[in-house]
């Protein structure tokens, strides 16, 4: 009795698998996306340079008092000791 084993070889690292049939070409599907796509797990993030962004402190507090409206947090959460020090490390000329 000759038992045949099916087996598959990725192109780019020549690993060889044992792949059953019901798997079809799934396993290195896998294992590409795993160790040979460049583009998977990666955040899709677009750099911004140093120049093109402006702090505006007026946008900012609106944005942070929008923030708090909209979650229906307390309006004492703006005072908040810790919820300023966050903010004033993000920009130290908050208030």
């Amino acid at each position: 009795m000759v038992v045949i084993k099916r087996m598959a070889e990725c192109n780019y690292c020549d690993e060889v698998f044992c792949v059953a049939s019901k798997q079809g070409t799934t396993r290195l599907w896998n294992h590409y996306h795993a160790f040979h796509d460049e583009n998977e797990g990666k955040p899709n993030i677009t750099k911004l340079k140093g120049a093109d962004w402006k702090y505006d402190e007026e946008t900012s507090i609106r944005k942070y008092y929008l923030a708090i409206i909209m979650h229906e947090y307390p309006f004492s959460f703006s005072k908040h000791e810790y919820t300023n020090d966050f903010i004033r490390s993000l920009c130290p000329i908050f208030y």
